[in-house]
């Protein structure tokens, strides 16, 4: 089947979460709260430390963004057929730029 003009479309399975899916969002945004609140304490405690290691890990979780954006942008541009199986990992990575303040 051709969409849009291409023949390497990759139809997407339908899937849900299934009900255990709930705890482990409550638990993992548990985790994010007790992160953030530690890095408060952090900034109080030690500011120059605080701040060299937010630029550490901007710089780290900024290259996985970045780095998938620019590789999904690259295959685009040319059209490629290679990324077709990266594609959904890549933009799974792309969508973590608004947390990236």
């Amino acid at each position: 089947m051709r969409v849009h003009g291409r023949d390497d479309y990759v139809p997407v399975p339908d899937f849900r979460l299934g009900p255990g899916a709930a705890s482990i969002q409550r638990i993992a945004g548990l985790v994010g709260v007790v992160g953030l609140l530690l890095c408060i304490v952090g900034l109080f405690v030690s500011r120059q430390q605080f701040f060299q290691s937010y630029l550490f890990a901007f710089l780290y979780w900024g290259g996985f963004t970045l780095g998938g954006l620019g590789i999904i942008v690259l295959n685009n541009t040319v059209g490629g057929g290679w990324g077709v199986t990266s594609r959904r990992f890549l933009e799974a990575a792309m969508r973590t730029l608004p947390f990236l303040v």
